[in-house]
């Protein structure tokens, strides 16, 4: 007679994040070491991420263990083009999964700066008119720090009065680090 126990995966640990700054400054991959698969194999992994701006540990994606590749005694995890953003520091930790449940949390990363970049939208909301005459008021929802991608953003504000081909330039800068 045999006895089998099985239970959810144990951790897995070591988990390395490489920088992908060929595809895009936002994505990297993850290396880590599978733990013990404690009598089944594992069949999908979860990636959480902790970030200096968000202080509490968010899930980033859960995938088929089929979606990681091996690498040299490893797994890893392409994020391409990822959720992660500009001026932000990010922390990863890995959960394996099996037909038991997940393990527990893998030891957090070391902290990985996502570079900053420019803003990837225009403000919104832009409006232009009043004020006196030969005065011309421009408004605009200004982005959210998080959106703003680095410190110290500026905005070209182009203008051109009626009738003329000639474009006039000038610049708003905002100097604040977070």
């Amino acid at each position: 007679m045999s006895i089998s126990i099985l239970g959810p995966p144990s951790p897995p640990s070591g988990v390395q994040v490489v920088p992908m700054l060929d595809v895009s400054p936002t994505s990297v991959t993850l290396r880590w070491t599978d733990g013990p698969d404690n009598g089944l194999p594992i069949s999908s992994y979860r990636v959480e991420a902790l970030t200096h701006r968000w202080p509490a540990w968010l899930m980033l994606t859960t995938l088929p263990a089929s979606a990681t590749q091996p690498f040299f005694g490893k797994r890893s995890l392409a994020l391409p083009n990822s959720q992660l953003q500009p001026w932000n520091s990010y922390r990863f930790r890995v959960f394996a999964g099996n037909d038991m449940g997940f393990s527990g949390p893998s030891m957090a990363s070391s902290t990985f700066d996502v570079p900053v970049t420019p803003p990837t939208r225009p403000p919104v909301a832009i409006i232009g008119g009043g004020g006196r005459a030969g005065v011309l008021r421009i408004t605009w929802s200004s982005m959210p720090p998080h959106e703003e991608n680095a410190p110290g953003i500026g905005y070209k504000v182009y203008y051109r009065k009626l009738n003329s081909t000639t474009f006039q330039v000038g610049f708003i800068f905002i100097n604040y680090l977070q």
